[in-house]
C-alpha cells in the first residue's frame, strides 16, 4: 500500500467532493468551466499540501518557473497545473451539494463531510484499547461562521471548536463533532437526559459502545455521571475531576490529602465497586474518577527541583498506576493538533491571519483544516501500518521525519496520471487494504480495581457512598 492509497482510504468520499466541486464550478463560471477529473483533483490536493514546505512564498511565486530561491530554482509547479486553474479549483472546492444553499443547518457546507469522516473511520479502522477525547480548534478570527468558541488554554484559542476522539496507540482520529453553540447543542441526542458534557462524551464515543475500550479525558468531559453513563454502554473511563464534582467525594479527598505529604494518594469506590474516586497529592491536590485501572503504586512521577545551591536535581513522587496510563494518553489529541497546526500548517499557507470580512473564506479555511486532519492521519497510519522497508529512513530502525513523509505523499499525489496516460502501459500490481486495525486491543487483559475494601466513607458534599480501597 502506497502513501497515496492510504490517504485516499482515509479521505471520506472523494468522488462526492469531485461531483460537488464541478457543480460549484459550473455555478461560478458557467459554460467556461472545464470539468475537474479525479486525477486532477488528487494532483490539486498534492500541490496544495506541498505549499506547506514553502510557507514564505506567495502562491503565485510557488507556481512561477522563473522564480528563484537565492541561487536555487523555485518549485515551478506550473508544469503540473497552472496558477489560474489551481485558484479556480480552490474557490470551487465543495464538500456538499451547492443545491442545498438555504438549508436549515448553518454548517451544511462541512457537516456531511464530518459525518462521512466518522463513518469512514468506523468502516476502515479498528482502534486500540486506549481512546482519547478532547477539543480541537480550527483557527478563525473573522466573520462568517455560525458560532465561534474561545478556549484560553489552547495554542489557537479562538475559532471553530470540534470535539475529537482518537486512538492513543496510533494517533488516528476516529470521530469529530462541531460545537455548534448552546442553542443547537441542546437539541442533540442525550442532552436532555445527561446535560452538555456527558451527552457530548456519549455521542463522540457512540461508535465504540460495548467494545470494552478505555476513554481518557480532561476535566471538561470528566464527572461521576460521565463515568457511569459510559460504563452502562460498555466503555471504561479515566478522567480528571475539577468543577463537575456532583456525586463525587471531592471535599473528602481534598481534606484527606491536606493532612499528608506529597506523593500520598487515596482511592474510594462506590458500594458496588464499579466506579472509583482517586485523590493524589502532587504539587497540587488532584482528583480523578475511573472505572478501569490499577490503584496500586505504579511508576513514580519524575519532577525537577532546585537544591539549596540553585542546582536542578531530579525528584520522584509516588504515583498510582492508573495515572501512569492517564498522563500517557490524555494528551494524544493535543499531539495530533500540534502536528496539524505547527508542523504541517496547511491552514496558514493560503490565509496568513484568518481575519477576512466575508463568509466565503471562513468555509475555505474549515475545508483546508479538515484536509489537514486527513493528512496527519495518513502520517500516523504510515508509521503504524506502512511496510517496514518504506518506514525506515537512514539507519535501520530510525523513523522517517514528518516532513519526509509529507514530501513523499505530495509527490505521489502530484504525479497522479490520467486514465489516458495509464492506458498505454501495463499497470503495476497494487494491493489496496480495505481496513486498518490496531492490534493492541485484541488479547489485551483489562485490569479493573483489584484492591480490597478497608472501610466506608460518607463525603459531606456528596450523596454517594464511597469505600476506601487503598491508601499509600
Amino acid at each position: 500500500m502506497t502513501l497515496r492509497e492510504m490517504f485516499l482510504l482515509l479521505f471520506p468520499k472523494l468522488d462526492d467532493v469531485l461531483i460537488y466541486t464541478n457543480k460549484t464550478g459550473v455555478n461560478q463560471h458557467g459554460a467556461a468551466w472545464v470539468p475537474v477529473e479525479r486525477f486532477e483533483l488528487e494532483r490539486w490536493l498534492g500541490i496544495m499540501i506541498n505549499k506547506t514546505r514553502y510557507r514564505d512564498l506567495s502562491v503565485r511565486d510557488y507556481f512561477s518557473v522563473g522564480f528563484k530561491m537565492g541561487v536555487n530554482p523555485g518549485p515551478g509547479l506550473v508544469r503540473f497545473m497552472s496558477f489560474r486553474r489551481f485558484s479556480a479549483i480552490k474557490l470551487a472546492l465543495a464538500f456538499e451539494d451547492p443545491a442545498l444553499v438555504g438549508n436549515s443547518d448553518p454548517w451544511w457546507r462541512i457537516s456531511s463531510f464530518i459525518k462521512n469522516f466518522s463513518t469512514r473511520r468506523a468502516a476502515c479502522f479498528s482502534a486500540g484499547w486506549k481512546i482519547c477525547i478532547d477539543e480541537s480548534m480550527f483557527k478563525w478570527k473573522g466573520a462568517g461562521l455560525p458560532h465561534l468558541s474561545w478556549i484560553k488554554r489552547k495554542p489557537e484559542p479562538f475559532g471553530c471548536e470540534l470535539w475529537s476522539v482518537c486512538c492513543v496507540e496510533t494517533g488516528v482520529m476516529l470521530f469529530l463533532e462541531i460545537n455548534e453553540g448552546a442553542a443547537r447543542n441542546h437539541m442533540k441526542e442525550w442532552h436532555d437526559e445527561y446535560g452538555a458534557t456527558t451527552s457530548t462524551t456519549l455521542r463522540c464515543c457512540k461508535p465504540l459502545f460495548n467494545t470494552g475500550r478505555t476513554v481518557y479525558a480532561d476535566s471538561w468531559f470528566s464527572s461521576y455521571k460521565t463515568a457511569a453513563a459510559l460504563l452502562e454502554n460498555g466503555l471504561y473511563f479515566v478522567g480528571n475531576v475539577k468543577t463537575a464534582h456532583r456525586h463525587f467525594p471531592k471535599a473528602h479527598l481534598k481534606a484527606e490529602l491536606a493532612q499528608h505529604d506529597r506523593g500520598y494518594y487515596q482511592t474510594l469506590t462506590t458500594d458496588d465497586g464499579h466506579i472509583a474516586a482517586l485523590g493524589w497529592h502532587d504539587h497540587h491536590h488532584k482528583t480523578f474518577v475511573f472505572t478501569n485501572g490499577v490503584s496500586s503504586r505504579g511508576r513514580d512521577a519524575q519532577r525537577r527541583r532546585q537544591d539549596e545551591f540553585g542546582n536542578t536535581v531530579p525528584k520522584t513522587v509516588a504515583c498510582p498506576a492508573v495515572l501512569n496510563d492517564f498522563y500517557e494518553s490524555a494528551h494524544k489529541i493535543d499531539d495530533i493538533n500540534r502536528h496539524r497546526q505547527d508542523m504541517l500548517g496547511l491552514e496558514y499557507a493560503y490565509q496568513a491571519n484568518g481575519i477576512v470580512q466575508g463568509g466565503s473564506d471562513c468555509w475555505l479555511r474549515m475545508k483546508i483544516c479538515l484536509i489537514s486532519v486527513v493528512v496527519v492521519d495518513t502520517f500516523n497510519c504510515w508509521l503504524a501500518f506502512g511496510p517496514p522497508s518504506a518506514r525506515r529512513s537512514g539507519p535501520v530502525g530510525r523513523k522517517p521525519t514528518f516532513a519526509s513523509i509529507i514530501d513523499q505523499l505530495c509527490a505521489e499525489l502530484i504525479n497522479a496520471e490520467s486514465p489516458e496516460r495509464r492506458a498505454g502501459r501495463p499497470s503495476a500490481p497494487v494491493t489496496v487494504l480495505s481496513s486498518l486495525s490496531c492490534n493492541t486491543h485484541n488479547g489485551h487483559v483489562l485490569e479493573r480495581l483489584g484492591m480490597g475494601i478497608v472501610k466506608k466513607v460518607d463525603s459531606p458534599r456528596c450523596g454517594q457512598k464511597f469505600q476506601i480501597k487503598q491508601k499509600c
